[in-house]
């Protein structure tokens, strides 16, 4: 009996992870495999989190995107009639879509010109009657409407934008073309070329949209249709490859670079929980990228580094560990790593030399950031003495690799005037610590701090934990290869002087009050990809995320005066006896 309950969970469970993979895929279709980003937010679930908070979509979307969908809600509804009765399908109008596809997609065309378009896409379904919905028939009247053989299409001149759709989709798109000045060779001078035509190109692109086959779009991406198995509130899906057709275009088209860079993937969910946004991703690799992370896989973050930094306001953190022969492997690849050693035989290095002098890890702690008060002695003029300047203290941390490589690599620095040696230690040059910085090394470390009293208190706090760097929820982040973290309240109210603006002081009040701070972490190299994880912290732990943004980002509308009701351009829609014919 427990066999069977067994089986017939896992069949639910398959039938549904099916059934979510086939209606991402239905979508993936229209969405060309070269996508430079996709974004993809649910709708439903995102409305039902609002309404807990007693806000709704339409508040949000109205702060985001301008009214954009509510606006071409009716639009489409009465062009998606005029489609169904010339098609002789059943007469209705759309209902509500729960999951809104945002894609970017950019080319670099022959004349080194670029278009770029933000396209919308959502299912349609159709129910009920449209008859007395006339306010979209009137928006319609002054539009000219083209039936094509897989979509219907219309260009809106008012607003610089396409709404196309079929019996499945629609897609709303803005397109631009950006022209650069060619050289004339026989006039010696530059010429902007002719104006494109952006109604004609804009319906190339969405044609190539709609009739695209199955392997030219992200349907045949595994990566892209597997990331919707996960329920979230949000979906991120990036690609690679439009980098590489706009690099075939440059003078830096390496000959194998196409094979680092080609189908490389990054799938994230977002999802908004009780006091955090928190988003996890995947990178993805291709064989040759793939091979090379196997081959110099990296260790995990050595907190040792920073487990002693003194006592104060931890305002950013980093952390990383990787193995330096990875740069080398890469230029290898490249057939690069000649060109590589012959600039550095100039000092007696090589490449291999220079990366062994590092061990391939690193920390960077900043912390007590304020705005300093200004000093009259330092003052230019009468404005500088007026405003102080950012301050705070800066620790940098890398450990010493292969000693005998560390130790050529630190004498080059000396012979040619960047470093002064003193017994077995070094020091930046007077001239570079001019700069603002100080920098020392022995044999085990480098240092590099904002001054040297922070490398003195470093020294002096050894044995000393750190009590925040050590609390259990920066322990939970060993196993990562690399670690970014940041308090942005903190670090917001540090350099908002008191006497900046009043919006200005307003708008970082809102941030600050709303969002606490920011952790981002990746794992090494599985053999397959490359996981990582951010989680945005709430000020208010108890209230959804979702809510507490959206909050906030009507806050700083209404304090940026921002997308309000004066501000928009109204649709206006021509009277019969005023259009002209």
């Amino acid at each position: 009996m427990k066999k069977s309950s067994a089986f017939w969970l896992i069949a639910v469970w398959l039938m549904f992870m099916t059934a979510c993979s086939n209606k991402a895929r239905k979508v993936a279709a229209y969405i060309p495999k070269d996508a430079a980003m996709v974004a993809v937010l649910d709708v439903k679930e995102m409305n039902s989190q609002l309404k807990k908070g007693k806000l709704d979509l339409d508040s949000l979307i109205d702060i985001a995107i301008n009214n954009e969908i509510a606006r071409y809600q009716r639009v489409i509804k009465d062009s998606f009639t005029t489609y169904i009765q010339k098609t002789e399908t059943p007469l209705g109008p759309i209902t509500k879509y729960d999951k809104i596809f945002l894609f970017v997609q950019t080319k670099t065309l022959a004349d080194n010109s670029v278009t770029f378009s933000i396209n919308m896409l959502s299912e349609i379904e159709v129910s009920g009657d449209t008859s007395s919905d006339t306010t979209g028939q009137q928006m319609l009247k002054h539009l000219n409407i083209e039936n094509e053989k897989t979509f219907t299409t219309l260009y809106d001149p008012m607003y610089k934008r396409r709404l196309s759709f079929n019996d499945e989709i629609f897609i709303l798109t803005y397109f631009f073309h950006e022209v650069k000045p060619v050289y004339d060779t026989l006039e010696m001078t530059f010429k902007m070329p002719q104006e494109p035509d952006i109604v004609k190109e804009s319906k190339s692109e969405v044609a190539a949209f709609f009739n695209q086959s199955l392997d030219q779009s992200l349907a045949s991406v595994e990566q892209f249709t597997d990331m919707f198995s996960e329920k979230a509130d949000g979906y991120l899906f990036t690609s690679s490859n439009s980098s590489v057709e706009a690099l075939k275009k440059t003078p830096f088209n390496l000959p194998k670079l196409e094979e680092l860079l080609k189908d490389n993937y990054t799938a994230a969910t977002l999802h908004f929980e009780q006091g955090k946004v928190r988003i996890q991703s995947t990178n993805y690799f291709n064989p040759t990228l793939s091979s090379l992370l196997r081959q110099y896989a990296g260790p995990v973050v050595n907190w040792s580094l920073v487990n002693d930094y003194p006592e104060g306001e931890i305002n950013m953190l980093a952390l990383a560990s990787f193995q330096p022969a990875l740069i080398g492997g890469i230029l290898q690849h490249l057939e690069l790593k000649s060109f590589a050693d012959n600039f550095l035989s100039k000092s007696g290095l090589t490449l291999d030399e220079a990366l062994k002098a590092f061990k391939g890890e690193i920390a960077v702690v900043v912390s007590d950031l304020s705005v300093q008060e200004p000093d009259p002695m330092k003052r230019k003029d009468e404005l500088t003495l007026q405003r102080g300047l950012p301050g705070g203290k800066l620790l940098v941390r890398l450990p010493v690799g292969e000693k005998a490589s560390y130790l050529k690599l630190m004498e080059t620095g000396v012979k040619n005037g960047w470093l002064v040696k003193k017994g077995t230690t070094y020091s930046s040059a007077p001239e570079f610590s001019a700069l603002g910085s100080f920098l020392i090394a022995d044999d085990q470390n480098i240092y590099i701090a904002s001054d040297s009293s922070v490398y003195s208190n470093y020294l002096a706090a050894a044995g000393k934990k750190n009590k925040f760097l050590n609390s259990a929820s920066f322990q939970s982040y060993n196993a990562a290869s690399t670690l970014f973290y940041i308090n942005i309240a903190s670090t917001i109210k540090g350099l908002t002087k008191a006497d900046d603006s009043y919006t200005f002081h307003q708008a970082s009040s809102i941030i600050a009050s709303t969002v606490k701070e920011m952790t981002i972490s990746s794992d090494n190299f599985d053999g397959k990809s490359v996981h990582n994880n951010l989680e945005l912290t709430m000020q208010d732990a108890k209230t959804n995320s979702l809510v507490s943004l959206t909050k906030m980002m009507s806050g700083l509308e209404k304090e940026f005066n921002w997308l309000t009701t004066d501000d928009r351009i109204p649709i206006v829609i021509p009277e019969d006896s005023t259009r002209k014919n």
